[in-house]
């Protein structure tokens, strides 16, 4: 194994949000610009319509949305975690639909090997997040590299491009949901995420 994925939210931080409000908040937003014809329902489907018509105006909406992505960041990363992969010799990348700009945050500094937020995938003309982007971009063949999840649909993407996937279970998805998406094992936290890690290098 040579390369390590990790989701975001869920993952390696869990970003205090109400996201209802959040939705309602950006809807209001959308209407007073005298938009009615776009609402939000999932967050990186209305992003992607609203990118597709009026670039200032997603400009504008993932400036509120972003700012709520860090207002709700309430911790730093443990860099132990990537201190024990680097000196394994693992890549390390980070791939999410919540903002770049909030990653870098939750990273104050600690350097991984690429970090991949919403704008990055849009900018490349991605739909959403991209898993076989992000593993081509580290050059290193999906056999040889762990994905690290909280979220069934990731897990699922991962299992198709051959990689192998550990899934922790999260306040939004239990144990059943990502072991029926293909998850090779299930744990409970990112530190027994990494214990896991440690049985497979070779």
């Amino acid at each position: 194994m040579k390369l390590v994925v990790f989701d975001f939210d869920g993952t390696l931080t869990r970003l205090k949000i109400d996201w209802v409000e959040l939705k309602k908040e950006l809807n209001e937003f959308l209407e007073k610009q005298g938009v009615f014809h776009i609402k939000f329902g999932r967050i990186i489907e209305t992003l992607r319509a609203i990118r597709q018509e009026d670039m200032e105006l997603w400009n504008q909406v993932n400036d509120i949305l972003t700012e709520k992505e860090i207002e709700g960041l309430k911790e730093k990363v443990n860099d132990e975690i990537f201190k024990i992969l680097k000196e394994y010799g693992f890549k390390i990348a980070i791939w999410s639909r919540n903002s770049r700009k909030v990653i870098e945050k939750f990273l104050g500094g600690v350097v991984v090997d690429l970090a991949l937020g919403r704008e990055d995938f849009f900018e490349a003309g991605k739909k959403d997040k991209d898993l076989k982007f992000v593993i081509e971009k580290m050059s290193v063949p999906p056999k040889d590299c762990i994905v690290v999840t909280d979220h069934p649909e990731d897990v699922s993407e991962a299992k198709k491009l051959g990689c192998f996937v550990i899934g922790i279970e999260s306040e939004n998805f239990h144990a059943e949901e990502l072991e029926k998406s293909g998850a090779d094992v299930v744990v409970k936290t990112i530190n027994n995420a990494i214990e896991e890690i440690m049985k497979r290098v070779v």
